[in-house]
């Protein structure tokens, strides 16, 4: 089975590329079309993906970038991975060759369900499906050629739809499997994983995000 790793870099980061170079064969960077980053190719978001009304008309979603990158991308399976994860080149080829043979249509992490205590603040916006009950963090997640099948043909109804939502919405709507990527390690923690700088606690035996500064090995 032939697996991409796509690297959506938005910032310029190369210890990220080198790092995931370094233990997998092939990964591909891309950035979006506003942006001059060394080494990615720039990749077109269709418009129709994006929300009508916007302030950041491509990292707002997140998945639409990864959906048009995996589409130039021949591949049985696909890693996304936004350039503000760290870790070290071990425990990159670690999740992967743990996962190598996983059949699961998505992978990801801290998998979220609606209700009381959820960790996501937009579950009332309006683009959020009333019958979504999942979200995940989008930092590090990996998806079935069919789950990226399923994912474009959903992109244009789902463009007002959050990312960390509009992923897991797919999934339960087409009938694909979902699981926590953490499988026989433990690849991430709730110290590690966090979507604010100041409340990551860099460990490098884990994933961190988000980490803003140009370093894989912690």
């Amino acid at each position: 089975m032939k697996t991409a790793v796509i690297l959506q870099d938005v910032d310029g980061r190369p210890e990220r590329i080198r790092a995931l170079r370094s233990v997998h064969p092939y990964v591909r960077v891309f950035c979006p079309p506003d942006k001059e980053i060394a080494g990615a190719v720039k990749i077109d978001v269709p418009a129709e993906w994006l929300p009508v009304k916007h302030d950041r008309p491509h990292w707002w979603k997140a998945d639409a970038l990864a959906l048009a990158a995996a589409r130039t991308v021949d591949a049985d399976s696909y890693w996304f991975i936004e350039s503000d994860v760290a870790a070290t080149p071990e425990v990159w080829s670690d999740l992967f060759a743990t996962h190598e043979d996983n059949p699961v249509d998505c992978l990801a992490a801290a998998i979220g369900r609606r209700g009381p205590g959820s960790g996501f603040r937009h579950w009332e916006h309006p683009g959020t499906p009333r019958n979504a009950d999942r979200h995940f963090i989008m930092a590090v997640y990996r998806l079935s050629r069919r789950a990226v099948a399923a994912s474009i043909a959903m992109a244009e109804d789902l463009r007002e739809t959050f990312s960390e939502v509009a992923v897991p919405y797919v999934m339960k709507r087409s009938g694909l499997s979902m699981a926590d990527m953490n499988g026989r390690g433990l690849f991430w923690s709730p110290t590690t994983f966090r979507t604010k700088p100041q409340e990551v606690r860099i460990d490098p035996r884990f994933l961190n995000h988000p980490v803003k500064h140009d370093s894989f090995s912690p």
